[in-house]
């Protein structure tokens, strides 16, 4: 996967789950939380850059498990982070409702898509091939 490919295809997600959240900030119960699904979605934008930039790197090691261990490394870090994230946003702004997760959840879910799909194509020799051509 070309580095082209991967920073469209990050703006095509992007764009399209700001629209969706924005969507959803139209719906009364979810108003509040707009702010909250932004920010996570800038999160999960340098979140899957950082993981894309590391990992071309590794796959460029000797050590050919660095890159699956990174991959696992990323996905433990990425749902640690995410309780985290709920957890002291829970406790700082204490929210009225817990609809609050469900914003995050959604942004969470395709931000995790996304980054398992660009990965496996980029650690897919074949697939490195078809996407340089």
């Amino acid at each position: 996967m070309t580095s082209g490919k991967f920073y469209r295809d990050l703006a095509i997600v992007s764009v399209a789950t700001f629209a969706c959240m924005y969507g959803l900030q139209l719906m009364e119960p979810f108003a509040p939380y707009f702010y909250l699904s932004v920010a996570v979605q800038v999160f999960f934008i340098f979140f899957s850059v950082l993981m894309f930039e590391v990992g071309k790197i590794a796959l460029q090691n000797e050590n050919k498990n660095l890159f699956t261990s990174l991959v696992i490394g990323f996905t433990f870090g990425k749902m640690l982070l995410a309780v985290l994230i709920v957890i002291v946003y829970a406790k700082a702004f204490a929210p009225e409702s817990q609809l609050f997760v469900a914003p995050f959840f959604l942004v969470y879910l395709i931000y995790t898509i996304f980054e398992t799909s660009f990965m496996m194509r980029l650690g897919n020799p074949k697939t490195k091939k078809d996407d340089q051509l």
